[in-house]
């Protein structure tokens, strides 16, 4: 009866707030929370969602009454027009009158309260605009809605007290850990990125992962990096020309194959492409750089080996 009701009052301060063009497309109650689905051609503003809220809990603690009764169609579409059937065509030649003077009026056959104030009040959850020109709003009326405001609180609170600040410094609080995050992950990355300049040097200069053929020089290994990593390492291997890097890992149960190629004569997509079904590798690229995804362990071996060679007979003479 809440969450009808409260149906009522938000379509009345949506029509006050937004226009007379707002038209229910859709509602659905339950005793734990209720949306109600309406036309709108954009999205709330957070000032017309405040507002809203405040109308329609303003509308509770007025307690108007809420009538229901009976009147002839006709009677009743001269008096209110069509905007009586926001919840849809309903049938008969009588129509059952859901009042609420001066803010609402619909055809309905729900149960209601008798007063606004016995829904005691509406929290207004969440908004979305779930398609174009149609807004939805979740909500909660009567105890649960003040159920829900104090665990909010309680949220709030704890949020508040973690990070050290009052409560009305939460936002604040919450900058200076967003920057305390972002500033640990650019030196994680300039760590990373140092590590993988010396990975690349070590490469270089390792006689088991490169060789040259012709005017290419190849460097080949296997490496406990990510994608991002991989790609990182093929750049920094790339910053001659002539090289091409055919790079194999692992994460999170998947193998990953990444080349990457300044050799005019190796396309990185050719060599992936030769590869990636022996590990069902899905992925693609370019000639500068390719990579897919497929299957770890001896799959992943027997790609990397393959691209290996399919570079190597790119590169002959």
């Amino acid at each position: 009866m809440q969450h009808h009701t409260a149906t009522h009052l938000l379509n009345g301060a949506l029509r006050e707030v937004l226009g007379p063009h707002v038209w229910q497309a859709g509602a659905y109650k339950a005793p734990e929370v209720a949306r109600i689905d309406v036309t709108h051609y954009k999205a709330l503003t957070k000032e017309e969602l405040h507002r809203i809220d405040r109308r329609v809990n303003e509308i509770v603690r007025e307690d108007r009454p809420v009538k229901s009764y009976f009147e002839s169609r006709g009677e009743a579409e001269r008096r209110f027009g069509f905007t009586l059937y926001q919840g849809g065509a309903v049938p008969g030649k009588e129509l059952r009158i859901v009042e609420i003077e001066g803010f609402d009026v619909e055809a309905c056959g729900g149960t209601h309260c008798t007063h606004t104030s016995e829904v005691g009040a509406i929290a207004i959850l969440g908004v979305d605009r779930i398609q174009d020109g149609v807004v939805r709003l979740t909500y909660a009326s009567g105890e649960r809605a003040l159920d829900l405001r104090e665990e909010h609180e309680a949220i709030l609170g704890e949020a508040a007290r973690r990070l050290g600040v009052p409560v009305d410094h939460l936002p604040t609080g919450i900058d200076r850990l967003l920057a305390e995050v972002e500033e640990t992950r650019h030196s994680a990355r300039a760590r990373q990125k140092g590590d993988l300049t010396v990975t690349a040097e070590e490469l270089l200069a390792d006689p088991t992962k490169t060789e040259s053929v012709g005017s290419t020089t190849l460097v080949a290994a296997r490496l406990d990096l990510d994608r991002a990593g991989l790609m990182e390492l093929s750049r920094l291997l790339g910053r001659v020309p002539g090289r091409v890097a055919i790079l194999a890992g692992e994460k999170d149960g998947r193998g990953i194959l990444f080349v990457g190629s300044t050799a005019p004569g190796v396309s990185a997509s050719a060599v992936v492409e030769a590869a990636k079904s022996l590990f069902a590798g899905k992925g693609g690229g370019n000639p500068a750089a390719a990579t897919a995804v497929g299957e770890p362990g001896a799959p992943l071996e027997a790609a990397w080996s393959e691209a290996r060679q399919t570079a190597r007979r790119a590169a002959g003479p």
